[in-house]
């Protein structure tokens, strides 16, 4: 498998608290990915339950794009890089199961623009002016996979 930011779509910060995600899921190999699911954890290792996918086959040489969001209040974007986690587990078609593990910091892309954002600012309000307040991409630092054996 492989990860990539979707590049036509570039991720967002909209609301101190909401931090968007976009993907791309490649299957390179050479046999389906089967009972394919994948979830994100955030910088605190906790499962984000919204985040989660399933598709019952994934072809060889076939992609998804997906979107995944964070709505937690901890990130911080001018301080620490924090990071998330991305976990793909699928069998192939030999019934072998695999985890596929992806660790994604956001990189802020137009520091000159962003804006400090207070405590009162709300995913409503910014559903409702349609405000873009800072542009990420979606930086994969380590990856791993690992069959599992039962």
């Amino acid at each position: 498998m492989s990860l990539k930011q979707n590049p036509q779509i570039f991720s967002e910060l909209v609301a101190k608290n909401f931090l968007q995600f976009n993907f791309e899921l490649f299957n390179y190999g050479n046999t389906e990915a089967i009972n394919l699911e994948i979830r994100m954890k955030n910088p605190n290792d906790s499962v984000i339950s919204h985040n989660y996918i399933h598709r019952d086959i994934l072809l060889p040489n076939e992609s998804i794009e997906f979107t995944f969001t964070d709505y937690n209040n901890f990130y911080s974007p001018l301080g620490a890089q924090l990071t998330w986690h991305v976990e793909i587990s699928y069998k192939n078609s030999f019934e072998s199961t695999y985890i596929t593990k992806f660790d994604v910091q956001a990189k802020m892309i137009n520091h000159e623009k962003f804006k400090i954002l207070d405590d009162k600012f709300s995913i409503e309000k910014v559903k409702k002016e349609k405000i873009k307040t800072a542009k990420f991409s979606a930086e994969i630092i380590n990856n791993s996979i690992s069959k599992i054996n039962f």
